[in-house]
């Protein structure tokens, strides 16, 4: 579901927490305002070779043309030179930052609490990721080098034009602090318009990704053209949004034009006349020229920043949208006491799961299960059965502490499984779904996800007990197998056996069960059922089930009506009622 977006920060606060998130980077910082700084004087130097030049010139001066020759061969070299150091480390450090950026957001989605997960679409948090970041960070970067620069340069120039000649510096000051009375007010709607852009952006990326992700179902249902209509409508929308920050984008660049050309006009013709009536020298005139450059241009550019400035601001939002995201418990952060509550809940033994009168929603305005009780054996098998939309899948997350109850309280041993870190809680359990969740990569890293360090032998056994060993053999590449984004070019049953073996591994006290067999033909049932029945030996077990063999076998079967427990008991014990 999208996410419905609000701009929570003001301009300043997300500048701020931008610049907080910068403080690595001072020094980086510190480098290229130094080498801004350089660029300004040498700068400078240009004017002052051309100024002697062409004095010299005028005035036979063969000594004052060689300095001025001098001047402007040096100034070429050191411009050149500053160029591409300042280019490099400007790349370097866009890099690095966008980077670490795209990893504290990475790093965040693995911590945030499942429910905020509901608020996205998984095309906007890639999006947030791929574009926002990459646009804020160097957004700031960028900005951050060009708003010293500029300075260094206008303070460079104005003191060189100073005593070149008094009134014309005054006259170019006044002249180009016009431009940010002409631009600032243009700020506002640039920042609308680039918000709006990316939200039709993610529309429209979110639309495709589903297309593409369902695409058995838009075809069986010939939804082709629903779908192409749905494209249009939004690319549509996106085009209305980019072609507004084009169109801001070319005002801003427009005005500074008009005022550089207004003013080029009446410098020229004052600096003339002063020129014609002796007050300067023709080289003084056209050293002032190149040096106005160097005020008009920076003062264009910071009257320009804060319009550019909102695109950042923008997708600053978005990331920031995301890294201020509620997380889930810290185990860095617990307490002794609650870690010796874990531990006693590993010694405990006998007393299993145990739940008293949860309740839960996933909204407010609907909930999903409502006073459930029941206890499930340690070391046994309980089956959840029930309608559709009964609440069994909510209790295993539940379970998995993906999301916490809204009231009542969930045992494991004597112990509330909330006193317990997550990270803690969740190596005790192995949880295998219906989906089988692959990730791209080789059979053998996949298996890994259950224990990192297993060695081949482990591996070989887990999946010699999974059924799904002399299958790995009998491909090209063994264990080594490449397998594409979720698994697709192996079957349902093979996928599943993967990750009963995966769940082997682990080695898990409890185990949770999602429908693992019900989306599979007779033969890869029998195999995989295998398989489970293998996992499930000695293991707390909570299922969900539909299939008359898997609730038959089962030590308790726990019957769910409505997010209610209706009835409980063997299998004999609820045919005889």
């Amino acid at each position: 579901m999208n996410q419905k977006e609000k701009n929570t920060y003001s301009p300043w606060k997300v500048f701020k927490k931008l610049l907080s998130l910068g403080k690595p980077y001072i020094p980086w910082y510190i480098g290229l305002c130094l080498v801004s700084l350089l660029v300004s004087g040498v700068g400078i130097m240009e004017a002052e070779g051309y100024r002697r030049f062409i004095n010299g010139a005028t005035k036979s001066d063969v000594g004052m043309i060689k300095v001025g020759i001098a001047m402007t061969f040096a100034y070429a070299f050191m411009s050149a030179v500053l160029e591409v150091i300042n280019s490099y480390f400007g790349d370097l450090l866009n890099y690095v930052s966008v980077k670490e950026i795209q990893s504290k957001i990475v790093t965040k989605l693995t911590r945030i609490k499942m429910s905020c997960y509901d608020r996205f679409h998984s095309a906007d948090i890639v999006d947030r990721i791929n574009n926002s970041a990459p646009a804020a960070q160097q957004g700031i970067n960028d900005n951050t080098k060009n708003v010293f620069g500029s300075i260094f340069t206008i303070l460079m120039a104005l003191i060189y034009m100073g005593n070149v000649n008094l009134q014309l510096m005054l006259f170019t000051l006044g002249f180009a602090v016009v431009l940010p009375i002409l631009v600032t007010p243009l700020s506002r709607k640039a920042r609308k318009a680039y918000d709006e852009k990316q939200k039709a952006r993610v529309a429209v990326d979110s639309l495709v990704q589903d297309a593409i992700q369902g695409a058995e179902v838009v075809r069986s249902f010939s939804l082709t053209e629903q779908i192409l209509k749905q494209f249009k409508g939004k690319y549509k929308n996106f085009i209305k949004w980019n072609r507004k920050t084009v169109m801001q984008s070319s005002i801003s660049g427009f005005m500074p034009w008009i005022v550089s050309i207004a003013s080029n006009i009446i410098l020229y013709g004052y600096g003339g006349y002063l020129a014609i009536k002796g007050y300067i020298g023709v080289g003084d005139m056209v050293s002032f020229t190149f040096v106005r450059y160097r005020i008009v241009d920076p003062l264009t550019t910071l009257a320009t920043i804060w319009p550019r400035l909102q695109q950042s601001i923008s997708s600053s939002n978005r990331v920031f949208e995301i890294l201020d995201l509620p997380e889930e418990d810290n185990e860095a952060a617990i307490k002794p006491e609650v870690k010796h509550a874990y531990e006693k809940m590993c010694r405990s033994r006998g007393e299993g799961i145990i739940f008293t009168d949860v309740c839960f929603g996933y909204s407010e305005e609907q909930e999903v299960l409502s006073g459930v009780s029941f206890t499930a054996g340690y070391g046994k098998t309980t089956a959840f059965v029930g309608h559709s939309g009964s609440g069994k899948s909510t209790v295993l997350k539940l379970m998995m502490r993906l999301y916490e109850p809204d009231s009542g309280s969930i045992l494991c041993n004597g112990i509330p499984i909330n006193h317990v870190p997550q990270s803690m809680w969740r190596r005790r359990i192995a949880y295998v779904s219906q989906d089988a969740n692959l990730f791209s990569g080789t059979i053998h890293e996949n298996m890994l996800y259950g224990k990192p360090d297993a060695t081949q032998e482990e591996i070989t056994a887990a999946a010699r007990a999974a059924n799904i060993h002399e299958f790995i053999m009998n491909t090209p590449d063994g264990y080594q197998t490449r397998i594409g984004e979720r698994g697709i070019r192996l079957s349902g049953g093979q996928m599943q056996r993967v990750s009963i073996a995966r769940a082997l591994l682990a080695n898990p006290e409890i185990l949770i069960l999602d429908e693992p067999t019900s989306s599979l033909d007779s033969e890869s049932e029998k195999q995989v059922q295998e398989a489970l029945n293998e996992l499930m030996k000695g293991r707390t077990t909570l299922v969900v089930a539909h299939r008359l063999s898997t609730i038959r076998d089962a030590d308790k079967i726990v019957f769910f009506e409505g997010g209610r427990v209706l009835e409980e008991g063997t299998h004999q014990e609820l045919m005889d009622l």
